[in-house]
């Protein structure tokens, strides 16, 4: 049954497309990318509540209003006003909801197995570590890329000179995690710093990544009851996508091991950032940032008003390939 809108689900409609495509430019892109349809051919230009209101009259009468609300969501999947419509008609309309407004809004977001996500995190879990100068005092998040190589940013690693410490003063805590109570926490794991603790390295204005050593071979610990290995992360080449739901484990404010989520707002190649709204706090940096699916893509390097930013995990692999670093 075709979707049936009426008086103020209409207008919310109207609304909701004008916020989310404030102009008739933006209208105008919409519909060529996403119903292949040329907007001046059914809505003369004009003010933007009555240019919307023509289009949604257009699409009822062509039997597209389904594919224009769609389109209008994969156009513009993060808008507040577009996301609420979508919710509400789905529990207010007449016509039955199963059918109408489900779709692939954003293809590079898949569907997850839960099974498999569960264990994948727990894989990831373990890789993350916090970094502390001296023993005890955290300042910072890293995670494996080898048996004894750890990942952080160099404006913690930094903290090492700051504070005249030597390298074995300083180290990183892995399986600082609170238990199913939320209050038990484990003391975790403590490595300190070899003496050639500093594999690389590129400063804050670049790529921001410090590959520290440590000692012990984490990465060959065993853990947990199941007897596996600790493990690394890996990386595979990922293009971001606006939109995309991003993961991040961290040990913020020094705490036990927490995660976040958030979305990509914005990718900076010429700065070689990418943008997200996952939250953060003082001891975040040096983070990795997943994919939903728990693929490693970035390392989080600071916040600023307009979000939290990452350095993509292409930049700071193909340094280290190219210097025989991993």
């Amino acid at each position: 049954m075709p979707i049936d809108l009426k008086g103020k689900q209409l207008q919310a409609l109207r609304d909701a497309l004008v916020s989310a495509f404030p102009s008739y430019a933006d209208l105008k892109m919409m519909t060529l990318f996403q119903l292949n349809e040329k907007l001046q051919n059914h809505v003369e230009p004009g003010p933007m509540n009555r240019v919307a209101m023509d289009l949604i009259d257009w699409a009822e009468a062509q039997g597209k209003l389904e594919a224009l609300i769609a389109g209008a969501r994969a156009k513009n999947p993060g808008n507040v006003a577009l996301q609420r419509f979508a919710v509400e008609v789905s529990l207010t309309s007449d016509a039955p909801p199963q059918g109408r407004l489900e779709a692939i809004v954003l293809e590079g977001v898949p569907f997850q197995q839960v099974n498999q996500w569960r264990a994948r995190m727990v894989e990831r879990e373990r890789t993350v570590c916090r970094v502390e100068m001296p023993e005890g005092k955290g300042v910072g998040t890293g995670f494996l890329l080898t048996k004894d190589a750890v990942l952080t940013n160099w404006h913690v690693a930094d903290v090492l000179a700051l504070k005249n410490l030597q390298p074995e003063q300083a180290g990183v805590r892995f399986d600082y995690a609170a238990g199913i109570d939320g209050i038990t926490v484990p003391a975790g794991q403590f490595y300190p710093f070899k003496a050639d603790w500093l594999i690389d390295s590129s400063p804050v204005r670049d790529l921001d990544f410090a590959l520290v050593r440590v000692a012990g071979d984490p990465g060959m610990q065993t853990v947990g009851e199941t007897g596996a290995t600790r493990g690394w992360l890996d990386y595979k080449q990922h293009q971001f996508a606006i939109g995309e739901i991003q993961l991040i484990l961290q040990h913020p404010l020094a705490a036990p091991l927490n995660l976040s989520a958030g979305a990509v707002t914005a990718v900076n190649s010429m700065h070689k950032r990418v943008t997200y709204t996952a939250n953060t706090e003082r001891g975040s940096s040096g983070s990795p940032v997943f994919t939903l699916g728990w693929d490693l893509v970035a390392l989080h390097h600071y916040g600023e008003q307009t979000g939290n930013l990452g350095i993509p995990l292409n930049y700071i692999w193909q340094q280290l390939e190219q210097g025989n670093k991993l």
